[in-house]
């Protein structure tokens, strides 16, 4: 017996549906989000921590965005993932263009994400591993400050990741380990060294790691043609190190070539970089 489908029954459905679509293809968004601007100039990059009266600080806590007196290029750079060394605090070739308001005029951003968000540490967001608040707070630059944003490939210099003379010393990880990368440090106890940690870590993700801006001085390219997953653990003196004290341990060249096996070579090669096309002072909210 065949059941009869009426027209107000079909057309609630196709309703539910192209609901669902719509949903689904909603641009990520902040719960509630203020942007304020501030009369006294920014500091071209930002840093953590928001006691004091120091500016150009941003800090994510719980699903909380917060920043202090920053410019909108400090703003594209942490929202896009521009996270080179020569980028923390200042201009880079890796994002080019717009008027000179972008690098001088000075913002208060505050937004809170959706409950249902990934939660994100100040670190994340600082490497540009939060894709979810990044992907927000791209938006919100777009609707407050009409951001428009291209990109293009120039040659920049860079490291090539690859296998050392004597072949990879690397740990194969095991089936039931949880993929994980990061970078610490422990200054009570190593001095100023770093230790790069991966679990069930690709090559690829290791040589994303290499370029964070604690690690090395430009970006990494993985060329060891290696494709399996490892578990490493590399001890190394930073490459500020005369900045920050001694330390024994060696620098991150040797301690990759004698702990894994894995050699950095300084080359240039084409990455992409972002250009600003065009962007507007947004009106205080």
């Amino acid at each position: 017996m065949r059941t009869a489908i009426t027209a107000n029954t079909l057309a609630a459905v196709l309703l539910l549906l192209t609901s669902n679509v719509v949903a689904q293809n909603q641009p990520l968004a902040f719960e509630v989000a203020s942007v304020k601007p501030v009369n006294t100039p920014a500091p071209l990059g930002g840093q953590r921590g928001l006691n004091g009266v120091r500016g150009g600080v941003f800090d994510v806590q719980n699903h909380r965005f917060t920043a202090i007196r920053v410019n909108l290029y400090a703003l594209i750079k942490w929202s896009y993932g521009i996270t080179a060394s020569s980028c923390m605090f200042s201009e880079c070739d890796f994002l080019i263009g717009g008027p000179d308001w972008v690098r001088s005029d000075a913002f208060d951003v505050q937004a809170i994400m959706p409950d249902d968000s990934p939660v994100y540490t100040f670190a994340q967001m600082l490497n540009g591993q939060a894709p979810a608040l990044q992907a927000m707070l791209q938006n919100l630059l777009a609707d407050r400050f009409k951001l428009v944003l291209h990109r293009e490939m120039k040659t920049m210099p860079v490291y090539i990741l690859t296998i050392g003379q004597g072949g990879p010393k690397l740990t194969p990880s095991k089936e039931e380990e949880t993929s994980a990368v990061n970078v610490s440090g422990n200054p009570a106890a190593q001095g100023s060294d770093r230790v790069l940690n991966g679990r069930k870590a690709s090559m690829e993700q290791f040589a994303r790691l290499l370029g964070l801006p604690s690690v090395a001085d430009r970006p990494v390219l993985d060329r060891t043609g290696l494709t399996g997953r490892f578990t490493f653990e590399v001890k190394f003196a930073p490459v500020d190190n005369n900045a920050f004290g001694n330390t024994s341990s060696p620098s991150l060249f040797t301690a990759l070539r004698e702990q894994l096996g894995l050699r950095l070579e300084a080359t240039e090669a084409p990455l992409e970089i972002l250009v600003i096309d065009h962007a507007e002072k947004p009106d205080a909210n």
